[in-house]
């Protein structure tokens, strides 16, 4: 089986990360003042169908210890099958329909067999219609004493007022980093799988702290590794980047280095490494650096190797926190669109070039004389890409009509005669200036309007027609 699976919690002990809830449910078990409707919200893999499972076997175990089920007794051996009448777990998200539960509402009448309780488990509960919520609601507001309900939600804000003030609600935490380190150790110790700290500590932040998420990462490192992980192969999985990688490309944003940004994005996507999951480690380390400025305990929120810490620590100092800001701001938001561009490198410089030039406005990007030919018509056609792949399409089809730009004194030069064309490249001069830093090219965008043959042609005629009147003839 699936590691998360093998090591699925069966107590209250083994639940990592929760101990504010557990502690709870087990008072409430030892003290026999259980409720009848319980409402577990939280983010995926943070234990709450598991919990809910072990809580089910500990309000039946004969032989409860300290408010968990003894696994040993009659009843938990019996509820430890998953086809047990007793518990009834549902998914709402495939049984969401009023019939699905006035099937449930006709079922709580019959007692349980051979147990004292039984257990509705109803997971992702939010996806429910309003017809189902309705419902739901008189069955939870009275149910038979014999009956407990579980509504187990990653989205509780969808959940009716109703249904909310019914229920004794539970919120999962994610679990920290060190928390799933030590889980993450232990389960490797047990599986006889050598791996070193640093590799547990990247599994571990990969999970973002879900424990399902976490284990599932570690079987296919585990897997691919075959029982041996090392640090270049769980880097290389998971598509993150090294430490030293990401310190690198700060210290290229902080110089403003254009250069140096475009070779280290062109280095990565020969190594074969995932542009859209870099961006995303910008942004992090971004918040890194902004946590090691602003918090005395700043390895405590970070769990960090100390010589990787201190590298970190370093750097930060190099920054303010109002360009750390930006930068969280810039590359997260560029998330999603990196997922689904189809120019994934182009989409990430020009993402770079924007934080870069939020800067302080009297810093100068500093371009390498290689950083882009200063041929006019290579650099038009960049342009013309850069607008296609960001849907700039008025402006797109306008610049396809463009034959005359010339690169000069600092300036690029578009002339045309056509004044539709002018005023929509004058709406969009910001966006071909953008395009224009996009390639390195701090140029100043210029439109000039120039006269066609044909117009200087009518205006000759118009000339001669007022010397001549009638007796102008055009052969």
């Amino acid at each position: 089986m699936a590691l998360y699976r093998t090591y699925r919690p069966k107590t209250f002990d083994e639940v990592i990360g929760q101990e504010h809830i557990t502690k709870t449910l087990e008072n409430q078990i030892m003290n026999g003042h259980i409720g009848h409707a319980y409402l577990f919200t939280g983010t995926r893999g943070t234990g709450k169908t598991s919990v809910a499972k072990i809580f089910a076997r500990a309000v039946n175990c004969l032989n409860p210890i300290n408010g968990s089920p003894c696994g040993k007794c009659e009843n938990c051996l019996k509820l430890q099958k998953d086809n047990d009448i007793n518990i009834i777990e549902m998914d709402a998200a495939s049984n969401n329909k009023v019939d699905d539960i006035r099937e449930i509402r006709e079922k709580v009448k019959f007692m349980p067999v051979d147990v004292k309780y039984k257990v509705y488990i109803i997971d992702e509960v939010h996806m429910l219609t309003d017809s189902a919520f309705n419902a739901l609601l008189k069955t939870l507001e009275e149910p038979p004493k014999h009956v407990i309900f579980i509504l187990a939600t990653t989205e509780v804000h969808k959940l009716p007022q109703t249904i909310l003030s019914r229920c004794v609600r539970f919120d999962f935490r994610l679990v920290s980093v060190k928390e799933l380190v030590k889980h993450l150790r232990k389960i490797f110790d047990l599986e006889k799988i050598e791996c070193d700290e640093e590799s547990i500590k990247l599994i571990a932040t990969a999970g973002e702290g879900s424990v399902r998420d976490t284990l599932s990462i570690a079987d296919s490192i585990a897997s691919y590794c075959q029982g041996k992980i090392t640090k270049e192969e769980t880097l290389r999985i998971l598509g993150t980047t090294d430490y030293s990688l990401n310190i690198e490309f700060f210290n290229y944003l902080r110089d403003r280095e254009v250069g140096g940004i475009l070779a280290l994005i062109d280095r990565m996507e020969k190594e074969g490494k995932n542009l859209a999951v870099f961006s995303k480690d910008v942004s992090k380390h971004a918040r890194n650096l902004l946590v090691i400025k602003t918090c005395e305990n700043a390895n405590e929120i970070l769990n960090l190797p100390d010589d990787v810490f201190a590298s970190f620590k370093e750097q930060a100092d190099s920054f303010n926190e109002k360009d750390l800001i930006r930068y969280m701001q810039v590359f997260s938001s560029a998330e999603n669109e990196l997922r689904y561009t189809l120019s994934v490198r182009l989409l990430l410089e020009t993402t770079c070039l924007t934080a870069m030039m939020g800067m302080d406005a009297k810093k100068k990007l500093k371009i390498e004389p290689n950083v882009a030919s200063l041929s006019s018509k290579n650099v038009w056609g960049k342009i013309v890409l850069y607008l296609k792949e960001h849907k700039k399409i008025s402006l797109y089809v306008a610049c396809g009509d463009i034959t005359d730009v010339k690169i000069e004194n600092n300036k690029l030069f578009i002339k045309t005669s056509d004044d539709f064309l002018i005023s929509v490249l004058e709406d969009g001069k910001k966006e071909l200036e953008n395009a224009l830093r996009w390639q390195g090219l701090n140029l100043e965008v210029e439109i000039v309007k120039f006269e066609s043959i044909d117009q200087m042609r009518d205006k000759d005629i118009l000339k001669l027609s007022k010397l001549f009147g009638d007796k102008l003839i055009l052969e």
